[in-house]
């Protein structure tokens, strides 16, 4: 895939054994450099520097807290990008975190383990144009208002509960809006 050549992602994240499945993903869809920091005040003075195109940031990267991390990378006068789009990936995602990650300027939330859907659907969103950027007192990031229009601009559809699961006597599919 030739489409995604010119993408430059940086892969924040203390773990070299996830570090390494996200880079091999990426590079499975023709990405031929790919950044990495084992820290988050690493990526900081990379984002300084490079100008990326997507920043994966692992929620266990430290010693900043991802949101902290990115409060600091949207004000900073000295970043290559403040409106860089930033990909939280963790373990366990919730409702709670989502939203919280949202409204700190996160542009997504993805969970462990990463497949390769998920990788492509936000290569094409960091090739898409931009959303709107809010800069205000307050808030610092991409327009809240526009995320469920994104998700289906990917094609990505929400999960529904399996009804037919159930009359087959297989394993049900947990409806995801339950909790």
């Amino acid at each position: 895939m030739t489409e995604f050549k010119d993408i430059l992602p940086l892969i924040v994240d203390p773990d070299m054994g996830s570090k390494a499945l996200l880079r091999k993903l990426l590079t499975a869809f023709g990405v031929p450099r790919v950044l990495s920091a084992q820290a988050t005040d690493d990526a900081l003075m990379m984002l300084r520097r490079e100008k990326v195109h997507i920043v994966f940031l692992d929620e266990m990267a430290g010693p900043l807290k991802p949101l902290h991390f990115l409060k600091i990378l949207r004000r900073d006068q000295h970043s290559a990008d403040p409106a860089v789009p930033v990909i939280l990936v963790c373990a366990q995602s919730d409702a709670a975190k989502i939203t919280a990650a949202r409204d700190a300027g996160m542009n997504d939330v993805i969970s462990k383990p990463v497949n390769l859907p998920a990788i492509e659907r936000q290569l094409r969103a960091a090739l898409a144009p931009p959303r709107p950027f809010v800069s205000s007192k307050n808030f610092v990031g991409p327009d809240r208002r526009h995320m469920r229009e994104d998700r289906r601009q990917f094609g990505e559809r929400p999960l529904r509960f399996d009804r037919r699961a159930k009359r087959s006597g297989a394993p049900e599919t947990p409806d995801p809006r339950k909790p």
